[in-house]
C-alpha cells in the first residue's frame, strides 16, 4: 500500500465483503460500521502531523494491508492455560477477534451481566462514533468484544478476565474489538484486559 487513496479502497472491498457475510447483522452494529467507514474514507489513517501522533509514529501499522478474519484460529484449552487468571470468575476468550464460548467461562452473579458484543440484540446508545482514525476503523470493523452491565451497588467478587489472542495463523491479520463496561452508582468489578500478540498481527481495540 503506497497511500491512503489504495488504503481505504482497500478497507471499502473489504468492508462489503464483511457486510454481505453477516447476514442478520443488527442495525445498531451494521449502522455504527457503515458510519465508521464514512468516518475512516474522510481522513484515513493518523499520521506524524497529526497533533496526537506527533511523538509515536503509526508507520509499522499503517504501512500494511490488513486482512480481516471471519473465523478464529483452532485453539486447545492447554494452549492458553498460561494466560488464564486463577482469580477469574469469569473469562471471556476471544481468538483472532472472535468469540470462543468453549475456552470462555461464564458463572452466573446476581447483579452482573456480561455477554460477547456480537450476542447483544439491545441497541447501545451510549456508544458514540469515533471521529477519526483506529478509531473510525475499529466502528468499522468491529464483530465482538465484552459488554459487562453491573447494577448499582453491586460489587462484584473475582476478576473478570477479558483474554484477546492473535494466534498469527495467517500474516497480516486484524481484529478490531470493542468492549463497553457500564457501572451503576456505587458499583465495583475489577475487569483485567490481556493481549497475546503474534508477529504481523494487529489488535484494534476500542
Amino acid at each position: 500500500m503506497t497511500n491512503n487513496q489504495e488504503i481505504i479502497a482497500s478497507y471499502k472491498r473489504g468492508h462489503n465483503v464483511l457486510g454481505k457475510a453477516s447476514t442478520g447483522e443488527l442495525a445498531w452494529k451494521k449502522q455504527l460500521r457503515e458510519a465508521g467507514l464514512a468516518c475512516f474514507t474522510e481522513g484515513g489513517y493518523p499520521s506524524l502531523r497529526d497533533e496526537a501522533w506527533r511523538y509515536s509514529n503509526p508507520k509499522g501499522i499503517t504501512s500494511k494491508e490488513w486482512r480481516h478474519t471471519e473465523s478464529g484460529a483452532a485453539v486447545s484449552a492447554q494452549g492458553i492455560d498460561q494466560h488464564r487468571l486463577s482469580d477469574s470468575n469469569n473469562e471471556l476468550v476471544f481468538v483472532d477477534g472472535i468469540f470462543s464460548q468453549e475456552l470462555s467461562k461464564l458463572n452466573a452473579i446476581d447483579g452482573l451481566s456480561i455477554q460477547p458484543t456480537s450476542e447483544s440484540s439491545t441497541p447501545l446508545n451510549e456508544i458514540v462514533p469515533s471521529t477519526g482514525g483506529f478509531g473510525a476503523l475499529n466502528d468499522a470493523f468491529f464483530q465482538t468484544g465484552a459488554i459487562i452491565s453491573i447494577d448499582a451497588g453491586k460489587e462484584v467478587e473475582g476478576l473478570i478476565h477479558l483474554l484477546f489472542l492473535s494466534t498469527g495463523k495467517s500474516p497480516n491479520t486484524a481484529s478490531h474489538i470493542k468492549n463497553i463496561i457500564s457501572l451503576g452508582e456505587g458499583a465495583e468489578a475489577s475487569v483485567i484486559e490481556s493481549y497475546i500478540g503474534a508477529p504481523d498481527s494487529l489488535c484494534n481495540t476500542k
